[in-house]
């Protein structure tokens, strides 16, 4: 998952995320963080498109306690019938990747 993702994807559990910086081997995306809108003013995109570690994303998928609702092949990210199973989404970004974890919460679903 692309650095830019992660932002987009916790935008409104911010401090989860600030908080999943401070462990010592992310800490230096920390300063990314508070930097944001610069980085994203100046169009940074080493940093923007930066691949954050698979450990990270799955900590701070597992702290913001994200969840996706599965039928069949659709991933939504609301529950669209009581018969979806709730899939934590860290196990959707170890099947699936971050793409798709970004694509179901900008677009509402995905086929997989």
């Amino acid at each position: 998952m692309k650095f830019w993702q992660l932002v987009s994807l916790l935008r409104d559990r911010r401090p989860i995320l600030a908080a999943t910086f401070e462990d010592p081997r992310w800490r230096g995306y920390g300063a990314w963080l508070r930097d944001f809108d610069a980085i994203v003013n100046e169009q940074d995109r080493a940093k923007l498109d930066a691949s954050m570690p698979d450990d990270l994303v799955r900590a701070a998928l597992r702290e913001a306690g994200i969840a996706v609702y599965r039928s069949g092949r659709t991933l939504r990210s609301r529950r669209a019938a009581e018969t979806d199973r709730v899939v934590p989404a860290e196990e959707v970004f170890d099947s699936y990747g971050g793409d798709v974890v970004e694509e179901i919460f900008e677009r509402g679903s995905v086929q997989v």
